[in-house]
């Protein structure tokens, strides 16, 4: 039975030209196991977000989507929540709660499933993945192994019918990986349930499939059953590359015929091939040693003075211009000993030499780290922005081309790094590395999410790097890619190196960890390694496909790299770096010192003055702070402005404008009534009723179009952010960053959710303050600036420049704000009211709403172009508050 059928299905991102899907047909049966492969940004993991509509990008969509013989339009979010699972890439990004049993439990919880059925399937699923044994331990606490497997059995308790899964395996060592594709297979077989699966590493995937599915360029250039994969197309493409052993081999001598996928298959194959065991004698020519760039001595390292140690008397030298691989178990240790050497770690005992020198006595060890997460490295918005900032820190701007082009970024430079594909990021990651000029190179799983074609562009890399007398060590779960372009292989085992020797001598005699064309060849060739040896040892010859660098030569690099460094490196150029580095470490040192200061006179001077005096240290205060903060905060060459969609006069529907102004005037009265009426004792009932009415003017004005969930999400993040910000500071009395960030909130996003963002965060954050009769003031105080700051922006009524979105928060804090709250303060304080005595409570409040104002204007001038710059992203990747 069909269950996903896509018709004609193309789908481009918002601001490309280039489709990311280009007419997709694909059918998929019930209980179907389908491998997903190709190379990096071939649009796998777009089309795996299509069969899931809540994860669906934002972008043009044309063709048909029909899911489980629904069109993809009317599906809503509990049937899809029940009837399909999605597992990511990385576990981190998946796994929502604290406790093992809160993260199974959290999916039924969602849907609002009964308490005893939540215990029993609970119980159910962690018993039958095996996690009876770490059922209450912290997430925090399991390995890359046991999230992965987490992330599979809370999917699997919400009992779906399909599972879709985008490289899960891809941090996971080869013996957790194959677990975890067995676990896979038996969920396949033994329920019925369909499995679609997005993988590069396809040793192990294929000899599961029932089909493969290959793409390039958002289309789809095979679909069959993985044994007959041996096409034209296919063993003419850099796909081969990534193919299983055994389909290689057999694609070496036959074309268009049913070729073998698992080892045991491989292995029949030679036996019919060979009439007696061979025996294949590699070319080995041995790397001289050089001079010891890195040395651990006894190393050991623990995370806390009562826990286990992590690294164990850990011992080994890493020369000079050597690819070194480090291999092991997830939690074996290895990011540890990375961040060890890096010198983000600091060891409990033991040494720790560079280039000769303890890590201690130098301060330049010339050392680069790509970290496991990728994402950590980029800080801009665009792939182009964060590689020039590298290379402007390092001086090293005239390497850009050269590096973007051996990295094969030439058509990312403008996409966000975020957008990119796993292995995109892996990519430009590496490009900021090599920006760096590092003497050391350190690499966290360099391999992780990219294609084969790129493992061998990736080689070149390191062994130019080699040759420019660079030293790279590695972090890896490869197998192949180790034992095929490693100088030294070293397996590290629970916190110490147990063997280290060259690739071939380091997995020879091994029987589970080593790679698969050593099983294969097992008993049929002697002293094989790599698929190449086998075809070597059969008569073949290896395809040249796989080493067409057509997306950049890496010839020259290191040469240019010398150049540029001779050539931006001279000592005036150092000097003005140094300077330069000085003069900011003093500025910094400065501004630290006056925001603590004034911090802790707060605390030190607090009640010692009255009447004007306290008014004036409170201002002195705030501008100590203020040029504090000034001072740590780095100064823009670039004039920051608003970046959000100008809209014209017609853009604006007379519903939206009739339900805010309906809700501000009910809320106006809701205040009011509780205050003249109720005599502000139901503050509470009033601070509800105030945010049930923000709540419905967000709601109603998208009509009948319901909010979606990550419209939600974001509000809520908003809000917690203005109450952190507001807690943040509660020692510098009325210089808050809450209406800033509700001001652009408005802008940004919109009249009536600036407004619920406002009231919101009022309410919430007066749990930490304190509640009482001036929460439903403050509530509607908030939410009007927000309101006419989004009002504003709709009607283009201020230029987007930052003077003037500076020069507006503060005439709106000064003037709407202050006098609201001025306001409350004589209705709640007072008996008699009248406009003279309201005159009067405005000037006696004139100088805290001043630093209010103030503040405001600060928080806008300093933050307002880059909080737009994210809501910007934010709307344009998820299509929401349109």
């Amino acid at each position: 039975m069909e269950i996903i059928a896509l018709k004609n299905l193309s789908f481009t991102y918002p601001n490309e030209q280039k489709k990311a899907l280009d007419g997709i047909s694909l059918s998929i049966s019930s209980g179907e196991f389908v491998t997903v492969c190709g190379k990096s940004g071939c649009g796998k993991s777009t089309l795996l977000k299509m069969l899931k509509p809540s994860l669906t990008p934002n972008g043009k969509r044309n063709g048909e989507i029909i899911l489980f013989s629904k069109p993809f339009e009317e599906i809503d979010e509990r049937f899809q929540s029940e009837k399909t699972g999605f597992v990511f890439q990385d576990p981190d990004n998946q796994i929502a709660c604290d406790k093992v049993w809160h993260e199974l439990a959290f999916g039924l919880e969602s849907l609002g499933a009964p308490a005893s059925e939540i215990r029993n399937k609970t119980a159910e699923i962690a018993s039958y993945f095996g996690i009876n044994t770490w059922f209450e331990k912290k997430t925090s606490e399991l390995s890359g192994g046991q999230k992965q497997l987490l992330s599979l059995a809370s999917v699997m308790v919400m009992n779906p019918e399909v599972i879709i899964l985008d490289e899960p395996t891809s941090r996971l060592d080869p013996i957790a990986a194959q677990r975890f594709l067995n676990t896979l297979s038996e969920l396949n077989k033994d329920f019925g349930i369909t499995v679609i699966l997005s993988e590069h590493r396809l040793e192990n995937a294929f000899a599961l499939s029932d089909r493969a599915v290959v793409m390039d360029s958002g289309r789809i250039i095979y679909d069959g059953a993985p044994n007959g994969i041996c096409t034209d197309r296919i063993i003419h493409s850099q796909m081969l590359c990534a193919m299983p052993t055994a389909v290689r081999v057999a694609a070496s001598f036959s074309h268009g015929e049913s070729c073998p996928v698992t080892v045991k298959e491989g292995r029949e194959y030679l036996s019919e091939m060979l009439d007696k065991k061979v025996e294949y004698i590699p070319a080995i020519s041995e790397k001289a040693c050089g001079k010891t760039a890195i040395e651990l001595k006894e190393v050991c390292f623990r995370y806390g003075k009562k826990s286990d140690d992590i690294i164990k008397n850990l011992s080994f030298k890493v020369y000079e211009g050597e690819f070194f691989a480090l291999v092991g178990a997830n939690g074996a240790g290895k990011t540890t000993a990375l961040s060890l050497i890096s010198g983000i770690l600091k060891p409990n005992s033991g040494k720790i030499k560079i280039n000769g020198k303890e890590m201690k006595d130098t301060q330049d060890s010339g050392i680069s780290l790509m970290p496991q997460n990728p994402q950590s490295l980029f800080v801009k918005s665009t792939v182009l922005e964060d590689l020039k900032y590298a290379a402007e820190k390092s001086g090293s701007v005239g390497l850009i081309d050269e590096i973007t082009s051996v990295c094969g970024l030439g058509k990312l430079l403008m996409r966000h790094p975020y957008d990119l594909s796993g292995g995109e990021q892996q990519r430009a990651a590496l490009a900021l590395v090599l920006l760096s000029r590092p003497k050391i190179i350190l690499l966290d799983e360099p391999t992780k999410g990219i294609d084969a074609h790129f493992k061998i562009k990736l080689s070149k890399i390191i062994k130019r790097l080699n040759t420019d007398g660079i030293t790279v060590v590695a972090v890896s779960h490869d197998i192949e890619f180790c034992a095929e372009f490693a100088d030294r292989c070293a397996m590290l085992f629970n916190g110490e190196v147990i063997s280290c020797d060259a690739p071939r001598s380091f997995f020879k005699g091994n029987t589970y960890y080593t790679t698969s064309a050593a099983v294969m060849a097992k008993g049929f060739i002697d002293n094989v390694l790599l698929t190449e040896d086998i075809i070597k040892a059969l008569g073949g010859t290896v395809p040249k496909v796989c080493e067409d660098l057509s997306d950049g030569d890496t010839s020259g690099f290191a040469e240019s790299q010398k150049t540029e460094s001779r050539g931006l490196h001279d000592d005036e150029t150092e000097s003005k770096q140094i300077s330069k580095t000085k003069s900011s470490f003093f500025k910094i040192s400065i501004g630290v010192c006056l925001f603590l200061l004034s911090v802790a006179s707060v605390f030190l001077f607090k009640g010692k003055f009255a009447g004007y005096g306290d008014i004036a240290y409170q201002l002195a205060t705030v501008a100590a702070a203020a040029c504090g903060l000034r001072l740590i905060i780095p100064k823009k060459n670039n004039e920051s402005i608003i970046k959000t969609e100008k809209k014209g006069r017609g853009g604006i529907r007379v519903y939206s404008i009739g339900l805010i102004a309906a809700a501000v005037t009910a809320i106006g009265f809701t205040v009011y009534f509780g205050s003249v009426y109720l005599h502000n004792k139901k503050y509470y009932f009033i601070s509800l009723l105030i945010i049930l009415e923000a709540m419905a003017a967000f709601f109603l004005s998208f009509e009948k179009k319901k909010p979606r969930i990550a419209e939600v999400v974001v509000i809520s993040a908003l809000c917690a952010f203005g109450v952190a910000g507001r807690a943040a500071f509660a020692a510098t009395p009325q210089f808050k960053p809450v209406a800033a960030l509700v001001i652009v909130s408005g802008m940004c996003l919109g009249g009536e959710t600036g407004f619920l963002i406002g009231a919101a965060t009022a309410f919430v954050s007066n749990f930490i303050f304190g509640q009482g009769v001036w929460t439903p003031w403050q509530m509607f105080g908030f939410g009007v600036i927000g309101l006419i700051a989004g009002t504003a922006s709709r009607f283009n009524i201020i230029p987007y420049s930052k003077k003037a979105v500076t020069v507006f928060g503060f005439l709106l804090v000064l003037l709407i704000y202050g006098p609201l709250l001025n306001l409350s303060y004589l209705m709640t304080g007072t008996e008699e009211t009248s406009l003279k005595l309201f005159f009067y409570y405005c000037l006696l409040g004139l100088p805290f709403d001043l630093i209010h104002a103030v503040s405001t204007a600060f928080f806008l001038w300093f933050g307002a172009g880059e909080m737009s710059e994210k809501f910007k992203r934010i709307k344009l990747k998820y299509g929401i508050f349109e």
